[in-house]
């Protein structure tokens, strides 16, 4: 994690900041929760090609926030499978809803504010959709005015790729009534 200040500026205080462990780390996306906290989602990729969907959490000062899962880092990935982070969103209650990939699935991970995992969003804190091809990926959420959950992104139907989008119920179940099957 980076603050960009003008050259002349720069001191030792605000080098780069590690975005969890890992060879290689990027951030995709940035909230400000209401208490002023700054949340950063993106993935970070292990020497052994494993990635893991990452969130940071941040004071508004700048510095880790330790309440969040005990370092203000957490890297998490879906069933034990290589998992991507590519955007958040902030719910109303503070909690955290991120979205992403695994296992070539479209993936949804809903975070309690403490970052520890949402048991109560579809029994498990994550969503896995399958548009019916081998390549699906989330890069976008939003939540409508009835708090259901609207995913984007992409699914690989040979030879291109394509729009993918589903909706969600706020408990994280597929929502029949957008197009028939969610």
């Amino acid at each position: 994690l980076y603050r960009i200040f003008p050259k002349t500026a720069r001191t030792s205080r605000n080098q780069p900041r590690s975005f969890g462990t890992g060879n290689d780390g990027v951030a995709y996306d940035v909230d400000i929760q209401t208490d002023q906290k700054i949340v950063v989602s993106g993935s970070v990729q292990s020497s052994t090609g494993v990635s893991y969907m990452t969130v940071v959490r941040l004071n508004s000062t700048g510095s880790y926030d330790i309440s969040f899962d005990g370092n203000g880092i957490l890297q998490t990935q879906i069933n034990g499978i290589s998992t991507t982070g590519n955007n958040l969103i902030l719910q109303a209650d503070g909690k955290m809803l991120l979205v992403g990939g695994s296992n070539n699935l479209l993936a949804v991970k809903r975070l309690n504010t403490n970052g520890s995992a949402d048991s109560t969003f579809s029994q498990d804190s994550h969503v896995l959709i399958d548009f019916g091809s081998n390549s699906n990926n989330g890069y976008a959420i939003a939540l409508d005015a009835d708090q259901r959950i609207i995913v984007a992104g992409a699914t690989f139907i040979s030879p291109s790729y394509d729009f993918a989008i589903a909706r969600l119920t706020p408990q994280g179940d597929l929502d029949l009534t957008f197009n028939g099957d969610g």
